[in-house]
This record gives structure tokens, C-alpha cells and sequence, in this order.
């Protein structure tokens, strides 16, 4: 295959394409530039807002000027996400629809094994594809398998538990060769338990004796057993039967390499080992004729094993097998962020190598906006939302923050938190600690969406209208509902790690009991919401309006027991309002509606918001009783990872605190705001004064 090289006149096409008006990627020998020309084995370690993805779409579009390649080989990028992936096809697929054909592909990493390696190995060993690779549905599976079968209660009670995953998926040697189940490990953990020797501190398996162990290996294997026969696997299942097919068939390796000459990974910060070291065992081999390139940011690993902080990431730079020497290329420059931010979230960053990475703010404002650290007192808490407005109002009024967006829309604010719900019981010892959900009605159904929206005629007007179908308009409408179960302190009882809590309904669990519950008219309900989402696709928005809110009023209210409080009926409101204005009105719009997006940290990695404010919650701790020297500036962080004298790792909070203020800290254009606990804080505000935060203290006890 002849040597292809990337020339700058396609670049700057690229860039007329991609980027906005008067922005470029910069002279010849800029960072950008730089990358989107190589095309040799190497890491991309890109800070936040740095525009990494968008140089890696230029990278695409000037290969795609190459296809077909000589030896008729193609290009391979892979994503974490669904929405990473979207994005790349929304940009690209209009300008290059050869390199959405074959021999290339474009999807997640989930997708690539499923369809190269897993489905192969289920039709090898079974005959026919399987029916479903999911973890959501393969969990209500078991669920139903554990109602029907009988099942002692020691397995009872592992089914119940978080590790169950790594209890029961077991390695394809021991499954396929022996009779019974002695090891069983996780390939996403590498943890192992022996069922012959528990572990733990639960009775109901500490006691256990050899005959119970039995029945449990019996049981373990039959669930699983039965679960495959029904064709349906688990992510971490589908690992399994993929690394056991490459072992199986090592021709594939090559085949794979020749079918793909370049491999871009983007997102790479998020994905697991055994992810990485499946693609590594395909791609990054001494006789690889593969160029292989990974994109991310080590410092935005926060996707760990088991929704954890990835405090040690899993990505780690490796040695060129041709070149014999590490290759790291680095993108410090950010035009997200301004200098006033970006000092800041360089003091939070945790793996500074190579030394080059840097967290530069190439951002500029006509006028400067100071991050604001907002002081709060506990009794306080829910007001913070209200004040996060009042301070976006100041900020366009001083003309420091925009009223519009480029496209005509209100710029993206959002209040965020590290911890979002309570899922363990409320104790005398956490009582007054806070999390998200106890400063703004919030559960993981709605995270990441606006604070739901301002109205029910929101919720029919602002649905995702490029669905055909109705599906869009029904959620929209649902979410509507849940939001005033939420507003109205609505919960249900459910059972976690054998306590019951308290859970505020989700679209899934509202729709279970007016379906199950004998008092309720669920055939009612499924004819009206079907009726609702008809008229408002149709255009009469009005009338699906005012049956929803008689509907509220008086079935639904009835049916769980409703007050009807002032927060419900300002969300009903008194009519249906279409929020439309004239052009002549814009000018001067009184901004007493902001829409604040409210979810946890975790949903808005990757996102560019205008404002953000980032609220302290307990997790172990608050944020700043773990780190907050790097607030004022005083220097890059230090921590080392001490460990103890049984090796355990001494600093681990700290990093994870780093880790996720790293990622909320660096989403917004021009405003940051911390609110932080009076009584963390206190002490240390004339650092935080001399550090260049504004101080706000409206939400003191006076």
C-alpha cells in the first residue's frame, strides 16, 4: 500500500467544513495540525474543550479523500457511547459516505465485538445467533429465573447483591471442561471468589457447609446455563465469548488487521481493561500491519469497574513495537475554557504525563467572568437553583454572559453534583449530609435533562421532534408525570442490599403499578396517553394540554393520593402557553424562565455548557474536606498515593475528588460557580479571595 499523507489544503477544507466561521485549527505547526497529519501508532491526550474529537473528524475526512485504499483495506473508529458515534456520523456522513460503507465501520466498541467476535462464537458453539446482548435485560432474565426456580435462600440472597456479576460469571475454561464450578471471576474486575472457600462477612454463606456450597455451584451454573440457552448474554458475557473465539481462532487476528489499516479509538479514558486489552490482543501485536491511535483524556476517567471513580487508569501508554519508544502527542490548548477557569482545573489535574500536558484556557471574553465560589448554609441548601439563576441574570445584564446562542437558543446552564441520590438508608450519622437529590427533586431517570421543564406545556412542545414516530412525545408527556409525583414527595418503597428505602418513581416503575394496581385503570391510561401524543404530534397541543391537567386533577391525584401543592399547580400552570415571541419582543425578554439542566457529574462528561455550578455533596466526605489547596491556586496537586502498611491506597478520595471536580469544573464557556458548605469553607475564604474567586454569600444565615 503506498504511503498516504495528509495535506494541509485538505486540512483547511476540513476545517471550512467543521468549524465555525473565522476559527481554524491553526498554523502549520500548531498541535492540531500535527495530529490530524500523523499517521503513525500513538496516543492523542487531549485536554477539556481541547476540540479532540473535531480533529479526529478532520483526520477522517482527508483519509476519506484516500478510499478505496490500494489493498483494499478500510478504517475502523470506535467510541464508548452511541451519542460519540452520532456525532461523528451527523458531521461526516453528508461529506464522506465512502467511509460509511464497507470495508470500513464506524460504531462502539460494544457493537465491534458483539458483531466480529461474540455473535460468531455463540452461532460456533450454539448454531444460530443469540437473541439479545444486554445487561439490563439479561438482569430481568434472572430475575424472572429466580421466581421460578428453586433456589436456595444463600443464592437468594446473592442474586440481591452488587458482585453477583462476578459470582456467577465464570471463565469459559471452567464452564466448557469441568463438571463443577470452583473458580468464578470477572473478566471486567479480575476478581475471584472460590466457592469452595467463601469470602465475606455474611452469614448466610459464611456458614455455609460443603453440601450447601454444592447447591449453591448447582444453582449459580443452572441459571446461568438456562439464561445462554434462551440466546441472551450480558456485556460482560459477550467479553467472554469473544476473547474465548480470538484464543479459539488466531487467524481472525490477521484477517481483522488486514480488513482495518487505520484504528482510531476516541473516548478512550472510558473504556474498561479487558475492553482495552481485547482490542490490544487484535490490533497492537508485533506483527500488526494495523496503525492504531487512542484519544482521550486520562485525567476524565471517571467510568470505572461497577460505575466507580477510575482513580488508576486502565489506559496506559505502551511501547511502539516498530519505534521502540513511548509516543504521546498532546493537546493542552483548550478554547472552552477561559484563563480565569483553566488555571484552576490544572490544579486539579491527577496524571500529568507526559510533563507538556497542561490545561491552557485560550478562550477570551470582552469581559472577563471571576468562578464564583457560592457559600451556603445547610438550611439554604434548596435555594441554591434559585440563586445559580439569579447569578446567570446578573452575569447578562453585565453583558458577561449571553441571552442567546449562535442558533437562536438559550445557552446550556447546569447545576451538577458528585452524588445523586441516597441509595444506602438514612442514618443518625449521614442525616443532615447532602446529596443532590435532597437540594432539587432528581433521580437517575431524568439526569442529565432540564430541571425536568418549566411547565406541562413545556413537556408537549419540547420533545425531540426529529422522531417520526410517537414515541418521543410520550416520554415527554410521562417525564411530565413523574415530575409531579416528584414535586409532590411521591415515593415508593424498594428493597437494596436488603434495607428498604424510599425511591421516587421512574416512568418504568409508575406505569408497573397503574398496570398492577386493582384500583387503578391502566387500559384507561394506555388509551388516554396514546390519545395525548396523537394530539400533540398533531398540532393540537391545547387539547392534549387540558385533558392532561384534568387528568392530573382529578384520576391521578386519586390515584396516588395527590395534595395538588403550589409547586404542582405552577407546573400545571393556569393555560397552555406556547412560549412563541415575536422578533420585535426579543430584545427585551425579561429572563425569569431560565431552563437549568440538573444531573450528576457523571451525565454531563463530554458536554459544553455556558454556565455551570458545581454544588458539593458527601460521598465519604465533601469535596472540600478532601482537596482544597488546589483551589487556591497554590500550585499543582501532590498526591502521590500513599499506601498503608497492608497496602491499601491511603489517598484514593482524594483522587477520586480530583478526578470528578477535574470533569465538572471544565464544562463551562464562561461562568463557574462551586457552592461550597459554610463550614468547610470558612476558614480559608481570603484564599479563595487572593486565588481570584468572587465570593457570594446571599445563602448565609444572616
Amino acid at each position: 500500500m503506498r504511503q498516504i499523507e495528509i495535506s494541509i489544503e485538505d486540512i483547511r477544507e476540513a476545517e471550512s467544513l467543521l468549524l465555525d466561521k473565522g476559527e481554524s485549527f491553526g498554523d502549520e505547526g500548531s498541535e492540531r495540525i500535527a495530529f490530524i497529519r500523523n499517521l503513525k501508532i500513538c496516543d492523542l491526550l487531549a485536554v477539556p474543550g481541547s476540540g479532540k474529537t473535531t480533529a479526529l473528524l478532520a483526520k477522517l475526512y482527508c483519509l476519506n479523500k484516500h478510499l478505496p485504499f490500494d489493498d483494499n483495506s478500510g478504517i475502523l473508529v470506535l467510541a464508548h457511547t452511541n451519542a460519540a458515534i452520532d456525532e461523528i456520523k451527523d458531521k461526516l456522513q453528508q461529506y464522506c459516505p465512502k467511509l460509511f460503507q464497507y470495508p470500513n465501520y464506524i460504531d462502539t466498541v460494544q457493537s465491534f465485538i458483539n458483531r466480529y467476535l461474540t455473535v460468531p462464537r455463540f452461532i460456533h458453539k450454539n448454531g444460530v445467533k443469540p437473541y439479545r446482548i444486554d445487561s439490563d435485560f439479561y438482569s430481568s432474565e434472572r430475575e424472572k429465573l429466580l421466581d421460578t426456580f428453586t433456589v436456595i435462600s444463600e443464592v437468594k440472597h446473592l442474586f440481591n447483591t452488587p458482585k453477583i456479576d462476578w459470582l456467577y460469571t465464570y471463565s469459559f475454561r471452567e464452564f466448557e471442561e469441568a463438571p463443577r464450578l470452583r473458580i468464578v471471576k470477572s473478566i471486567s474486575t479480575d476478581e475471584e471468589v472460590d466457592i469452595k472457600k467463601p469470602k465475606g462477612k455474611s452469614k448466610n454463606y459464611q456458614d455455609w457447609n460443603n453440601q450447601t456450597k454444592e447447591k449453591v455451584t448447582d444453582n449459580l451454573i443452572k441459571v446461568k446455563t438456562t439464561i445462554w440457552d434462551r440466546g441472551i448474554l450480558s456485556y460482560d458475557d459477550s467479553y467472554l465469548f469473544a476473547s474465548k473465539h480470538i484464543d479459539d481462532f488466531c487467524e481472525l487476528k490477521t484477517l481483522l488487521q488486514k480488513r482495518f489499516k487505520y484504528v482510531f479509538i476516541d473516548e478512550m479514558q472510558d473504556l474498561l481493561k479487558h475492553q482495552i486489552d481485547i482490542i490490544d490482543k487484535i490490533f497492537f501485536t508485533k506483527v500488526s500491519s494495523s496503525i492504531i491511535q487512542r484519544i482521550g483524556d486520562k485525567n476524565q476517567a471517571i467510568y470505572g469497574p461497577s460505575k466507580s471513580v477510575d482513580v488508576e487508569s486502565v489506559w496506559e501508554t505502551r511501547q511502539d513495537f516498530a519505534q521502540s519508544k513511548y509516543i504521546d502527542l498532546v493537546l493542552a490548548g483548550t478554547n472552552r475554557l477561559t484563563k480565569e477557569v483553566a488555571q484552576i482545573v490544572d490544579c486539579l489535574v491527577l496524571d500529568r504525563k507526559p510533563d507538556s500536558y497542561k490545561v491552557i484556557g485560550k478562550r477570551i471574553l470582552e469581559k472577563p467572568v471571576p468562578p464564583v465560589l457560592v457559600v451556603f448554609s445547610k438550611e439554604k441548601k434548596k435555594e441554591l437553583p434559585a440563586l445559580f439563576k439569579t447569578i446567570i441574570k446578573e452575569h447578562q445584564q453585565a453583558k458577561q454572559i449571553p441571552i442567546f446562542d449562535k442558533y437562536g437558543n438559550q445557552p446550556k446552564f447546569n447545576l451538577i453534583a458528585w452524588s445523586g441520590e441516597w441509595n444506602e438508608e438514612r442514618t443518625e450519622k449521614n442525616k443532615d449530609k447532602i446529596r443532590l437529590e435532597d437540594i432539587v427533586p432528581y433521580s437517575r431517570e431524568i439526569e442529565g435533562k432540564k430541571e425536568f421543564l418549566n411547565s406541562l406545556s413545556d413537556h408537549l412542545l419540547k420533545y425531540d421532534k426529529k422522531k417520526q414516530t410517537l414515541e418521543a412525545i410520550r416520554k415527554s408527556i410521562l417525564n411530565g408525570l413523574i415530575h409531579i409525583l416528584r414535586l409532590e414527595r411521591k415515593t415508593y418503597l424498594s428493597i437494596l442490599r436488603q434495607r428498604s428505602i424510599n425511591r421516587f418513581y421512574t416512568k418504568s416503575k409508575m406505569i408497573e403499578e397503574i398496570k398492577e394496581r386493582s384500583d387503578f385503570d391502566y387500559d384507561f391510561f394506555k388509551e388516554e396517553l396514546y390519545n395525548w401524543c396523537w394530539q400533540t404530534k398533531t398540532g393540537n397541543e391545547k387539547t392534549a394540554y387540558n385533558k392532561i391537567k384534568d387528568f392530573v386533577l382529578n384520576k391521578f391525584k386519586q390515584w396516588f393520593n395527590l395534595e395538588i401543592n403550589s409547586e404542582t399547580l405552577a407546573f400545571l400552570g393556569t393555560d397552555f402557553t406556547n412560549g412563541q415571541m415575536l422578533q420585535s419582543e426579543i430584545d427585551v425578554k425579561v429572563e425569569d424562565d431560565l431552563e437549568v439542566n440538573v444531573g450528576t457529574v457523571h451525565s454531563v462528561k463530554g458536554q459544553t455548557h455556558c454556565a455551570t455550578m458545581y454544588v458539593e455533596t458527601s460521598y465519604y466526605k465533601y469535596e472540600t474536606e478532601k482537596i482544597i489547596t488546589p483551589l487556591f491556586l497554590e500550585g499543582h496537586n501532590c498526591i502521590v498515593g500513599k499506601r498503608d502498611s497492608k497496602g491499601k491506597e491511603i489517598d484514593i478520595r482524594k483522587k477520586e475528588a480530583l478526578k470528578m471536580m477535574y470533569v465538572g469544573f471544565s464544562r463551562p464557556t464562561h461562568l463557574l460557580c462551586f457552592a461550597a458548605l459554610e463550614e468547610n469553607v470558612t476558614c480559608h475564604i481570603d484564599n479563595f479571595k487572593k486565588a481570584g474567586w468572587r465570593i457570594e454569600t446571599r445563602l448565609l444565615n444572616k
